[in-house]
């Protein structure tokens, strides 16, 4: 990627002389000029792509190593309850307002899952957030398929690289990387379907 980024930085000078100078460069040379920066652009966003995959893949790797970790499990569930991210069943009905069967007619669907530590549920407060759709929530949940809630409750809140925020293009040349954001925030800001294909390749887990 550097390497292609040195050629793109290499063609805009030529552009830019082109420019100064248009007479004394042949049709031929610049229309050449303008077919190679266009398959320049055309390699870099394939390299984009197969990068945020890339990642993706890294992620769910890690994830698939950190949810197998024991130690920690009971100690991070009683946190997310203390801080109010996972909330009991009977909170959940009613501050959504559902019925015990709907609850678990929706986690049978896969539309909603759960953490469990000792005997005790706790369900992602997350799905309740007002700035949220909670039918595109469900329908991310729903995609993850049979992986554990803990699993799941790690990529809805872990900052991935695959759903960064679009890095500056100048003259052709990306000039400065994406800020990596959580599913959560990406379905905040309206990237459904980038947050959908993400949980594809990490379901994959």
């Amino acid at each position: 990627m550097l390497k292609l980024r040195a050629v793109a930085d290499q063609l805009s000078v030529a552009e830019h002389a082109v420019a100064e100078a248009p007479t004394l460069v042949p049709p031929t040379a610049a229309a050449e000029l303008r077919g190679f920066q266009q398959e320049l652009g055309r390699a870099m966003d394939s390299l984009g792509r197969i990068s945020g995959l890339l990642t993706a893949w890294r992620e769910q790797i890690d994830a698939c190593s950190l949810s197998d970790k024991p130690d920690t499990i009971g100690e991070t569930f009683l946190r997310l309850v203390a801080e109010g991210h996972l909330i009991d069943s009977a909170e959940l009905q009613r501050r959504a307002g559902v019925t015990r069967q709907a609850v678990s007619k929706a986690v049978a669907a896969r539309r909603l899952f759960y953490l469990e530590h000792g005997g005790q549920r706790g369900y992602p407060a997350f799905f309740l957030d007002p700035e949220l759709e909670r039918t595109q929530v469900e329908a991310v949940s729903k995609q993850l398929g049979d992986l554990s809630g803990g699993s799941k409750f790690m990529f809805f809140t872990t900052a991935r690289g695959s759903l960064a925020t679009a890095g500056e293009i100048r003259r052709g040349v990306m000039t400065e990387s994406g800020v990596p954001r959580t599913p959560l925030q990406a379905l905040k800001d309206g990237d459904f379907e980038r947050v959908r294909m993400a949980a594809e390749a990490f379901s994959g887990c």
